[in-house]
């Protein structure tokens, strides 16, 4: 890991450069794993049968065992179930701070930290990259730019102070 002293040290190290860096290395780690997309109704459906609130003992089993073979695939690191803003906007959502703690532990758990960046954010590369692509050979794929960990969710700020001295 850089520590901060190094990437200030390195002249032509930009922020902007330094978070697609980041990027990239978290979609290289993601395209590594098959990728499964739950919906909401799954993930409130795992979490209320792990609380035990699903009253059908069918529904419930048949839900605590997907929570457990997707917790066994990721764990071994085959598998992870990303997040997407909308979902996780929802999952927020909640009322209940017990309800919506459990969300996002499973969710946690399930997705190892792995979001989608927000849709528009996500549109904006996709038309970046099919400007580019015609004249960047070295374009890296679109599955290793879209992902994100939570905090950055909701966008990416970067503070600026133009009349502070660079170094």
């Amino acid at each position: 890991m850089t520590t901060h002293n190094q990437h200030t040290a390195a002249s032509s190290a930009s922020l902007v450069a330094g978070i697609d860096r980041r990027r990239l290395h978290l979609g290289n780690w993601a395209i590594q794993r098959k990728r499964i997309y739950l919906d909401l109704r799954f993930w409130i459906g795992i979490r209320d049968a792990i609380m035990g609130r699903v009253k059908d003992s069918g529904s419930r089993k048949s839900l605590v065992e997907l929570y457990e073979n997707l917790a066994e695939k990721v764990s071994n690191g085959s598998h992870v179930c990303p997040v997407s803003d909308i979902v996780f906007r929802e999952m927020m959502k909640q009322g209940n701070a017990d309800t919506r703690i459990k969300s996002a532990r499973i969710a946690d758990k399930l997705s190892e930290g792995l979001c989608l960046i927000p849709h528009v954010d996500r549109s904006d590369i996709e038309i970046e990259h099919m400007i580019l692509a015609a004249t960047n050979s070295g374009l890296p794929r679109i599955e290793q730019v879209v992902w994100t960990k939570p905090l950055y969710l909701m966008g990416q700020w970067q503070l600026g102070f133009e009349s502070l001295p660079a170094e």
